[in-house]
């Protein structure tokens, strides 16, 4: 299994924990998540691990109130790409080889090393 379960997590926000019980919220567009219960059954050991206490989950699917971690992820991911671009075409050799060899940038093979 490719760790469904953290792809589980990342989708989620948290909406409640409360007494060793912990809520999760799910979009819609991701509900084909729960459709594998030990993916649910090994975040709750995760979750359980973690806390180092028993936790109960509890996933619904309805409208996320906050940023996933997906999304955040992404976010992230997105703004490096910009970053990265924007430092090749500011880069002096490369404006230099644009100038003179007229040499052109193709923005969708600059990759981000973080």
């Amino acid at each position: 299994m490719c760790k469904v379960w953290r792809e589980l997590a990342k989708h989620c926000t948290l909406e409640s924990f409360v007494d060793g019980r912990l809520t999760l919220v799910l979009a819609p567009q991701h509900k084909h998540l729960l459709t594998n219960k030990m993916a649910q059954e090994k975040l709750q050991v995760a979750l359980t691990d973690y806390f180092v206490q028993s936790v109960r989950l509890s996933v619904t699917l309805g409208v996320n109130n906050g940023a996933t971690p997906a999304a955040v992820e992404q976010q992230l991911k997105h703004t490096r790409q910009q970053h990265a671009v924007e430092a090749i075409m500011q880069d002096p050799f490369v404006r230099e080889a644009q100038a003179q060899l007229g040499a052109q940038i193709l923005e969708e093979t600059i990759k981000s090393i973080q």
